[in-house]
Protein backbone atom coordinates (compact mmCIF):
# COMPACT_ATOMS: atom_id res chain seq x y z
CA UNK A 1 0.00 0.00 0.00
CA UNK A 2 1.20 3.40 -1.21
CA UNK A 3 1.72 5.89 1.20
CA UNK A 4 -1.20 8.82 1.39
CA UNK A 5 -0.46 11.95 -0.63
CA UNK A 6 -1.58 15.61 0.54
CA UNK A 7 -1.61 17.81 -2.59
CA UNK A 8 -2.14 21.39 -1.60
CA UNK A 9 -1.76 25.13 -1.97
CA UNK A 10 0.58 26.78 -0.38
CA UNK A 11 0.37 29.14 2.08
CA UNK A 12 -1.02 26.03 4.26
CA UNK A 13 -0.67 25.39 8.10
CA UNK A 14 0.31 22.38 9.93
CA UNK A 15 -3.97 22.56 11.55
CA UNK A 16 -5.16 22.45 8.53
CA UNK A 17 -3.47 19.28 7.60
CA UNK A 18 -4.40 17.97 10.82
CA UNK A 19 -7.82 18.57 10.25
CA UNK A 20 -7.70 16.71 6.86
CA UNK A 21 -6.13 13.96 8.34
CA UNK A 22 -8.49 13.35 11.27
CA UNK A 23 -11.31 13.69 8.82
CA UNK A 24 -9.73 11.26 6.63
CA UNK A 25 -8.87 8.97 9.60
CA UNK A 26 -12.31 8.70 11.17
CA UNK A 27 -14.14 8.44 7.66
CA UNK A 28 -11.82 5.35 7.01
CA UNK A 29 -11.01 4.37 10.16
CA UNK A 30 -7.23 4.31 10.74
CA UNK A 31 -4.42 6.49 11.17
CA UNK A 32 -3.16 8.00 8.22
CA UNK A 33 0.32 10.12 7.34
CA UNK A 34 0.12 11.85 4.48
CA UNK A 35 3.00 12.61 2.05
CA UNK A 36 2.68 16.29 1.20
CA UNK A 37 3.29 18.18 -2.27
CA UNK A 38 2.59 22.13 -2.75
CA UNK A 39 1.01 22.65 -5.73
CA UNK A 40 -0.17 26.30 -6.70
CA UNK A 41 -2.30 25.45 -9.41
CA UNK A 42 -4.91 23.97 -7.65
CA UNK A 43 -5.47 27.23 -6.13
CA UNK A 44 -6.95 26.52 -2.96
CA UNK A 45 -8.28 23.29 -1.28
CA UNK A 46 -6.93 20.18 -1.68
CA UNK A 47 -6.40 17.17 -3.60
CA UNK A 48 -6.03 13.85 -1.52
CA UNK A 49 -5.27 10.70 -2.92
CA UNK A 50 -5.38 7.58 -0.38
CA UNK A 51 -4.77 3.85 -1.90
CA UNK A 52 -5.44 4.69 -5.22
CA UNK A 53 -8.38 6.48 -4.76
CA UNK A 54 -8.46 10.54 -5.37
CA UNK A 55 -10.60 12.87 -2.70
CA UNK A 56 -10.47 16.58 -5.04
CA UNK A 57 -11.49 19.21 -3.11
CA UNK A 58 -9.56 21.63 -4.62
CA UNK A 59 -10.69 25.08 -5.97
CA UNK A 60 -9.73 24.71 -9.80
CA UNK A 61 -11.57 21.69 -9.68
CA UNK A 62 -14.74 23.04 -8.76
CA UNK A 63 -14.30 26.05 -10.91
CA UNK A 64 -13.90 23.67 -13.97
CA UNK A 65 -17.56 21.96 -12.94
CA UNK A 66 -19.06 25.64 -12.43
CA UNK A 67 -17.54 26.20 -16.01
CA UNK A 68 -18.68 22.93 -17.63
CA UNK A 69 -21.93 23.19 -16.25
CA UNK A 70 -22.65 27.08 -17.56
CA UNK A 71 -21.76 25.87 -20.89
CA UNK A 72 -24.13 23.02 -20.48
Amino acid sequence: MDKPVLIIAAPYDDATVKAIRDGFSKQLGRELDFEIVEDNKIIGGFIAIIDGKVYDASFSSRLYEISRQLTE
